[in-house]
């Protein structure tokens, strides 16, 4: 009678290397015959596959609307010409691959062509999972023809978290950028694209809500251009035309399980626990976005109305001997006075 032994950490290990090499020759075999994308891991976040499936039929009929719009997202609102470099960030999720995708596309739309390429962070936070979504990602690179390029995060010399990763990535992506330009010629432009899309707005808008940020920065949204050189095409879509994109051409993906883990994950728990009953009230991801784009702009008029206002008070006669009055001060609106004190806040934060 056999019995069974305890599974132990070099029996994972081996199994782990074992599906690594089997998921880049199925990656590698699938895009040679068919030139898309290799294995996907099991869909376990809340979109589930059968929501996924029900948005096949209305994907079908729209994802040249899609493309159509991706094009014209890099074209007016990123300022995209043709020849230009672009570096795809690509983690192998739902969203980075939708946007490699429309890439790979949409090069061709453009004269002269696009010259892609693709750039793969590995934060080495899971393990084995992580080295799996590099090979996923370089194997999907390679079936376009795309260079890819990948960096692993060193953990001795700097502290994981959030902060310091997102650093990190901008300061790589930059150097990346400066480096792909130094090899063509100077009349070209580089830039690194993301895949934030319509709900990447809505949660940024939640957890600077949380955190209390000014009233100008709550509402303040992501842009497709946010500097000369880090654009986002695919603000126009919501994180279900991407699952419905992808699903309609049979495209595959890598699911990252902390996605799904709102206990330990403010952004998560936005995510999945709020997100969903907001867009529901306001009737649809795209409704909430336009209120809190109206509200933005709101805050921003009544941000600009109180600065013009505090420096035309302060500006005025309002001083005695060097020194604030204080029964000017307590006629001044309220708006104002809660900006000067801010102001002699910050001043002796800086001087103390």
């Amino acid at each position: 009678m056999h019995r069974c032994r305890r599974v132990g950490l070099q029996d994972y290990r081996l199994l782990m290397r074992m599906l690594t090499v089997m998921a880049f020759a199925r990656a590698w075999s699938v895009g040679l015959r068919f030139g898309v994308t290799g294995l996907a891991a099991p869909r376990q976040n809340k979109l589930g596959v059968l929501t996924s499936r029900r948005l096949v039929t209305g994907a079908k009929q729209n994802w040249c609307a899609i493309e159509s719009r991706f094009v014209t997202s890099l074209r007016k609102d990123c300022g995209v010409v043709g020849g230009d470099i672009v570096i795809a960030s690509v983690s192998g999720g739902c969203d980075s691959v939708a946007l490699l995708h429309l890439l790979a596309l949409a090069r061709s739309s453009f004269v002269p062509p696009l010259a892609v390429s693709v750039v793969h962070f590995e934060h080495g936070q899971r393990g084995e999972v992580s080295l799996c979504d590099a090979f996923f990602v370089a194997a999907l690179a390679r079936c376009y023809g795309f260079k890819c390029t990948a960096y692993s995060w060193d953990s001795s010399h700097t502290r994981s978290s959030q902060i310091n990763f997102r650093t990190w990535r901008r300061k790589a992506s930059l150097a990346l950028a400066r480096g792909v330009l130094s090899s063509f010629s100077p009349q070209r432009c580089g830039y690194v694209a993301f895949a934030h899309h319509v709900d990447d707005q809505t949660e940024s808008f939640l957890l600077r809500f949380a955190r209390g940020s000014r009233l100008g920065n709550v509402f303040k949204g992501l842009v497709a251009q946010a500097t000369p050189c880090f654009v986002r095409p695919l603000l126009f879509a919501t994180k279900c035309d991407l699952v419905a994109y992808l699903d309609a051409g049979n495209k595959r993906w890598r699911e990252d399980t902390t996605n799904a883990d709102s206990s330990h994950y403010l952004r998560n728990f936005g995510r999945i626990e709020v997100l969903p009953s907001l867009s529901m009230l306001c009737g649809g991801s795209h409704h909430l976005q336009n209120r809190l784009s109206m509200l933005h702009r709101q805050a921003q008029f009544f941000e600009d109305w109180v600065t013009h206002a505090t420096d035309q008070w302060l500006g005025s006669s309002t001083w005695i001997d060097g020194a604030i009055s204080l029964s000017a001060y307590a006629g001044a609106p309220a708006p104002v006075r809660h900006e000067v004190l801010s102001c002699v806040q910050e001043a002796m934060i800086v001087c103390g």
